[in-house]
């Protein structure tokens, strides 16, 4: 029996670990749109200029967030629709969150000198790109 399976060995709808992904990517999705709004407000405040701020590096990370915010919508969209381009979507979003951890390490080391571990967001990645490739709860949920 898969992990997440019921007693019945159902293995069709968003349960399971494909319910946990997506309880996640809602909660991540919501978080990067509060901080493209957050990274816009910067370019709007009036002290921006005597402030010691690379506005090129915080308009990137907009921009990086706000195409991942993208990504996010689209594959939640595809999975509540259970379509099958839902899991190539997965895989995308999957992808754009390690390049993000990334990025994200790069723009706090040069903002303030400490950055946590890419490796904990690639380590996300690559364990839910993983689940999206091997489930057969993917596999039989995803059809459409």
């Amino acid at each position: 029996m898969e992990i997440g399976e019921g007693d019945n060995g159902d293995s069709e709808g968003i349960k399971g670990w494909l319910l946990v992904f997506v309880i996640l990517l809602i909660i991540l999705t919501i978080e990067h749109i509060f901080t493209v709004a957050g990274s816009v407000t910067i370019f709007f405040l009036p002290q921006i200029k005597e402030m010691n701020v690379n506005l090129n590096l915080i308009f990137a990370h907009a921009i990086l967030t706000s195409i991942l915010v993208f990504l996010e919508v689209v594959c939640l969209i595809l999975i509540f629709k259970k379509k099958k381009k839902a899991t190539e979507w997965a895989i995308n979003a999957l992808v754009g969150l390690m390049l993000y951890a990334v990025f994200w390490n790069y723009f706090m080391v040069r903002l303030s000198g400490w950055a946590p571990s890419a490796l904990i967001g690639s380590a996300f990645g690559i364990i839910w790109i993983l689940y999206f490739v091997k489930s057969q709860r993917v596999k039989n949920t995803l059809i459409n």
